[in-house]
């Protein structure tokens, strides 16, 4: 066979699209590798940048993420029970008046509970909202959930910091 009429057999001309349409589809497929790899990179260094911003930035300026309080709720041991109030010591040995109501739900280990069983010492988290009614600043409790006292002292690892 002659080259000349090789180069313009049918077989040449389909094989030459197919090479063709091949190199095209391996650039396209490593052009989305390319953009998908700038797009995870930026990703990740806004990740890296939010970050550094929150957690590390506060440190920068005198704040650590342990310095806010938890307006909203508290984790701790009940230290006093008064109903309608219960006094919560939280991990910076913070008091906190928790109010109670008959629309709070008490939540156990094994099951609903009512606010009577509430008692010191029990080792409570507290969901609830400013009680902006009330004289004295407290939280209003929506729920209450006693858990098993931790196994590490939960008090004494806060003293220590």
């Amino acid at each position: 066979m002659d080259i000349k009429n090789v180069v313009k057999s049918k077989e040449f001309k389909v094989l030459l699209y197919i090479i063709g349409a091949t190199i095209v589809l391996l650039f396209v497929f490593q052009f989305g590798m390319y953009v998908g790899f700038k797009k995870a990179t930026f990703s990740n260094r806004v990740g890296n940048d939010y970050f550094q911003q929150m957690h590390e930035g506060l440190g920068r300026i005198g704040v650590q993420p342990d310095d806010f309080i938890n307006a909203h709720g508290a984790i701790g041991q009940i230290i006093s029970v008064k109903l309608p109030l219960i006094v919560v010591e939280d991990r910076n040995n913070f008091d906190k008046v928790i109010r109670l109501s008959s629309s709070t739900a008490v939540k156990g280990p094994d099951g609903v509970k009512s606010i009577n069983d509430l008692k010191v010492n029990d080792f409570v988290i507290i969901f609830g909202d400013t009680d902006n009614d009330a004289d004295d600043p407290t939280i209003a409790a929506q729920l209450v959930r006693i858990l098993p006292t931790p196994m590490n002292s939960f008090m004494s690892s806060s003293t220590t910091q």
